[in-house]
């Protein structure tokens, strides 16, 4: 039986909490490298798909201000995409004459880039007109491969590869 001296001792003396720190570090510290990792490849995915949608945006300002030329057709806008560094494999920029659908982007008509067509109106009451579109793709390279080191699957690795792409109309 425990005298009432030996109980308030135990009350009041600290008691060994030695190797608490330790063990609640190792059991946290995964957790926090884990979370620094994915919060480091967020980043970076998110860093290139800004360079990214600045090498497209360089080839709309290229078409903004020099327009489609169908003597060069889309190398010079291919150039200033590329000029940005950031793009792998072949960016491309095409020219089609069409009219603009709401919500799914331009139906061909017939006629070529420069030349102008007989169509006068779209079917949606819209003139046609002249449109350039610049693909540009990026293949991005993640510390994590797929999902979280694959606790939670696929379903939360990054994209690979970006895209990015923009339609402007010629005026």
């Amino acid at each position: 039986m425990t005298s009432i001296r030996t109980t308030f001792r135990d009350l009041l003396e600290p008691r060994r909490e030695a190797g608490t720190a330790a063990i609640e570090f190792g059991i946290l510290a995964p957790v926090l490298a884990l979370v620094l990792v994915g919060m480091v490849d967020l980043s970076s995915v998110m860093y290139q798909a800004m360079q990214l949608n600045s090498a497209v945006e360089a080839g709309t300002f290229y078409v903004l201000k020099n327009g489609w030329s169908s003597s060069t057709g889309a190398a010079p806008i291919v150039a200033a995409v590329q000029k940005t560094g950031m793009i792998t494999g072949t960016p491309t920029a095409i020219c089609v004459y069409g009219c603009p659908i709401a919500g799914a982007g331009i139906a061909a008509q017939s006629g070529i880039c420069g030349s102008g067509s007989t169509t006068l109106t779209c079917s949606n009451g819209y003139a046609p007109g002249q449109y350039v579109k610049i693909n540009a793709r990026l293949s991005t390279t993640t510390l994590i491969a797929s999902g979280i080191f694959g606790f939670f699957g696929g379903s939360l690795a990054l994209p690979d590869p970006l895209t990015a792409t923009a339609t402007i109309r010629l005026p």
